[in-house]
């Protein structure tokens, strides 16, 4: 099919606007997009090429500003570019660059919760839109829409080069947490064991509203993890370390039931590229808040850590699993293989810290094990030090990990960038991370944009 797209592309002339150019390009980007596991910089060229032609077709407007345009065709209209400014922020995001479609240009509604049989091509009249109370296609697309509408204002901030106050990050973090909010109950992330009898599909798409969420969170807040370490900044601490443990956990969850006996065995589409790069942004802030405090990161006082999380032991923990995760998958893509030696240098540099340290002696509350499903709740505002969040338990333990993390030697000369972040943390470019790391391999991109020519 992605060949057969191709050739009609190619005989149609696809650059000049027509009828279904837009979407048969769409349908070629997405089989490119779906051929690899890994991150490619094709998929990119392709969909900024399938935008630009949306927008010549005039996609980028409302439908109601065009009274020739039926209330199907229009309806659909906004469907596939719902599609198109999602897929844009994460491919844009994944690749080190400014998404295409800027908020100031475009000014579509997201598409309507309606199910196929509401409408047709003789509809004169839109129907209303079901509440979303009510499962159709389209409600993952609007509950999605309006955490990518945040997120993408969220990756402005990324590559901009003005920075902005704490008070916009903070009403960013307002837009993010109301958005999440709006999730309809049926979308809302929930332990694997109430999801039994729920179809495999609607239980990804949890995984993949939650996992968007947290990683906004993460990506929002990362910026003040290099800040000093004072109440001003406590929020933004506490709130890219419980994202980052949140996403960690959904990795756990989601590949144990990928695994052979759990409920997504069969419709294992998961991990791809995308998800490998939010799960090693994690690992990486995860990894910044263990080494404050050793050799390689400015100390600070050690009551600090109790705004974030009572004791490492937790935080290596999750650590130390999502290690071993990509230490099984790592044969499954490029990707995954990156990951694998990003975290296994990570993992390296902490314990080596932690060995030059005399590690500390939790107190009794600090060694109590969470109820599973625990959430870390923000404190209130001039609480800070008063905090003693409880941390959930994952399989992999301090007691199980690799010790003899020296003898992995990773092979990817872009990783470097891992170990220079945790030796100057209060100096981070979330930049060059994004380029180098979340990103395609450096070998890939050094002709692809990542530097000037």
């Amino acid at each position: 099919m992605r060949r057969r797209t191709a050739q009609c592309l190619v005989q149609s002339n696809y650059t000049i606007p027509g009828e279904h150019k837009v979407k048969a390009l769409f349908i070629y980007t997405m089989g490119e997009f779906y051929r690899s596991n890994d991150a490619q910089v094709s998929v990119s060229f392709l969909l900024g090429l399938t935008i630009k032609l949306a927008m010549r077709s005039g996609y980028h407007r409302d439908p109601r500003h065009f009274p020739e345009i039926s209330p199907f065709t229009g309806e659909m209209r906004r469907r596939l570019w719902a599609s198109l400014r999602q897929l844009d922020t994460l491919v844009s995001f994944q690749v080190g660059v400014p998404r295409t479609i800027q908020d100031w240009q475009q000014d579509v509604e997201l598409p309507r919760n309606l199910s196929d049989e509401d409408f047709s091509e003789d509809t004169q009249e839109l129907p209303a839109s079901r509440p979303e109370t009510e499962m159709t296609r389209l409600l993952y697309t609007r509950a999605k829409g309006r955490v990518m509408d945040v997120f993408g204002k969220i990756s402005d901030i990324a590559f901009s080069r003005e920075p902005i106050t704490y008070e916009e990050t903070l009403e960013l973090d307002r837009q993010l947490e109301e958005a999440h909010d709006q999730f309809p109950q049926a979308f809302r992330i929930r332990p694997i064991e109430e999801s039994i009898m729920d179809p495999p599909e609607l239980i990804l798409q949890r995984f993949t509203l939650e996992v968007l969420y947290q990683k906004s969170r993460c990506v929002l807040h990362r910026r003040f993890l290099g800040e000093v370490h004072s109440n001003r900044y406590a929020y933004s601490r506490w709130a890219c370390l419980s994202a980052s443990k949140e996403i960690l956990k959904n990795q756990a969850n989601l590949y144990n039931e990928t695994q052979p006996g759990g409920i997504l065995y069969r419709d294992r589409l998961f991990p791809n590229s995308l998800q490998y790069a939010d799960y090693v942004l994690a690992a990486m802030i995860i990894c910044l808040e263990l080494s404050y405090g050793n050799g390689g990161a400015e100390r600070r006082p050690l009551n600090d850590i109790a705004v974030v999380i009572k004791g490492r032991e937790d935080l290596l923990s999750v650590l130390q699993a999502s290690h071993e995760i990509f230490g099984k998958s790592r044969r499954q893509s490029a990707d995954a293989q990156k990951a694998y030696a990003a975290l296994t240098i990570m993992l390296r540099r902490v314990q080596k810290g932690l060995q030059e340290q005399q590690p500390e002696q939790p107190s009794s509350d600090a060694r109590m094990e969470a109820p599973a499903g625990t959430e870390l709740d923000p404190p209130p505002y001039g609480s800070w030090q008063n905090q003693n969040d409880q941390p959930y338990a994952l399989d992999a333990t301090v007691e199980n990990a690799p010790t003899h993390m020296e003898s992995i030697e990773p092979s990817f000369a872009s990783l470097d960038v891992i170990e220079e972040m945790i030796d100057a943390p209060t100096s981070i470019d979330w930049g060059l991370w994004d380029q180098q790391i979340l990103g395609l391999y450096a070998e890939r991109t050094m002709d692809s944009g990542t530097r000037p020519v």
